[in-house]
């Protein structure tokens, strides 16, 4: 990815993972929801999983476009779409014949759904970065060019800081949450970081260690970022974050020891205290 007309072309056409989210979203729809008919008396009809008539098949639009087809934009609408389904019981699971996938059908569906989750976050810090280039964003004409388009450097600080406000509203999360969906996006657009995102976009690499490794790699030279990510990353999916992450240490005292004084010196530098947050009812928490 180099530029911001190629992340469009990679969030319109959804190769791998809406392929995915299709295959995901049909399953769950069809064995792990039930519609509850608010015309139902009881007698059992038209109330069945994946049967003829079925609620479940024609929920949504009547072109049965899917569970919440409609204005994605009407949390609303969302939530009264959600709330006439249900998700069966265990009971009613084996009835749709779901158990019949056995332990190794069951344990890929839910991979499917992690790794849904990772090309998920992945478009989700994409269009983060992206959001850093409008020009609304901006609130000095004169940082423009000549053509109506963004500098690229003037007025970058400005437009992330509108970005992480518009993002932490949007989203409901913390400005520095925002602000790392913005630099992981912006991490994974550089050529330093490409075998991270093809990881990631395709689900084989989850959010948390592709995030640690573009946080921990940031601030290395691009050629030492890529032998770390050549020699980490083919283990990185069956470990954990924290495995990860020393092997991520290890590689870079590997590959670059002549910058681990550096290194040493700028996390000696990023040492503190934070602040105290709700850990529970009556317990708050400090980091060192």
């Amino acid at each position: 990815v180099s530029c911001a007309e190629d992340v469009v072309g990679l969030l319109g056409s959804l190769a791998g993972g809406g392929a995915l989210a299709g295959v995901v979203e049909g399953l769950l729809s069809r064995l792990l929801v039930a519609a509850q008919n608010p015309n139902d008396d009881g007698d059992g009809g038209g109330g069945g999983v994946g049967g003829e008539g079925s609620d479940a098949e024609s929920a949504g639009s009547a072109d049965g476009e899917g569970l919440f087809a409609g204005d994605s934009d009407a949390d609303a609408t969302l939530v009264a779409a959600a709330d006439g389904h249900r998700v069966v019981s265990l009971e009613e699971v084996g009835a749709t014949g779901l158990l019949g996938l056995g332990a190794r059908g069951l344990g890929e569906l839910a991979a499917a759904c992690h790794r849904l989750a990772a090309w998920a976050t992945w478009g989700e810090a994409l269009a983060a970065a992206c959001l850093t280039g409008c020009p609304e964003l901006s609130s000095h004409p004169g940082q423009w060019g000549p053509h109506g388009e963004v500098s690229p450097v003037v007025g970058y600080e400005e437009r992330r800081f509108n970005a992480t406000c518009l993002l932490s509203t949007r989203l409901g999360v913390s400005r520095t949450r925002a602000g790392q969906m913005v630099d992981h996006g912006q991490a994974l657009m550089s050529m330093g970081f490409a075998p991270v995102e093809a990881m990631e976009r395709c689900g084989v690499l989850d959010s948390a260690k592709a995030f640690l490794v573009t946080r921990r790699l940031e601030d290395v030279p691009t050629p030492v970022a890529l032998a770390v990510q050549d020699k980490v990353l083919p283990q990185a999916p069956g470990r954990s974050v924290s495995q990860v992450g020393r092997d991520l240490d290890r590689a870079l005292m590997e590959i670059d020891p002549d910058g681990h004084a550096e290194r040493s010196q700028n996390n000696t530098e990023q040492r503190c205290v934070s602040r105290p947050r709700p850990a529970g009812e009556g317990l708050c928490q400090v980091r060192l």
